[in-house]
């Protein structure tokens, strides 16, 4: 009779992979690998790439100048009835918009979290930075200078 481990018991059905292993230095039997098969958040996903607009005080002067240059009369001898000056002038608008306001493209990953702004950001590494350096007085208060907590 020979004294096999053919199962191993969990709480979790199908929590792990099992792999044969070579045996371990001169051990006369073999070793099993026990990869978990759950998957992170972050692998199981997809990355989402979304266009935005950086709406700045110059690119809201510039919209403003083309606005202004724009000749409005040129629509409404063109157009016949009113939907048709309303999707004409929308589209006008449209146009100058994409051609004026810069677009930025942002990558969003499944495990980021939608609180955790530029500014907790800047704030949780500045804490690190000041754990690192040794600065408790800094550490313990979590902000820089005037900065509130929320």
């Amino acid at each position: 009779m020979s004294a096999c481990l053919d199962l191993c018991y969990g709480s979790v059905a199908r929590a792990y992979k099992s792999f044969a292993m070579p045996p371990l230095g001169s051990a006369d039997h073999n070793a099993v690998l026990l990869v978990p098969s759950y998957k992170t958040v972050l692998k199981r996903g997809n990355v989402r790439t979304k266009c935005v607009r950086r709406w700045s005080d110059e690119a809201i002067a510039r919209l403003q100048g083309c606005f202004e240059s724009t000749d409005w009369d040129v629509f409404k001898e063109t157009c016949t009835d009113l939907d048709d000056l309303t999707d004409t002038v929308s589209s006008y608008i449209s146009f100058c918009e994409e051609t004026v306001v810069e677009m930025k493209t942002c990558t969003t990953y499944p495990n980021n979290k939608p609180w955790v702004t530029k500014q907790l950001k800047s704030v949780l590494n500045r804490k690190r930075l000041a754990f690192f350096l040794g600065n408790p007085a800094r550490e313990e208060r979590g902000t820089e200078g005037g900065e509130q907590r929320d």
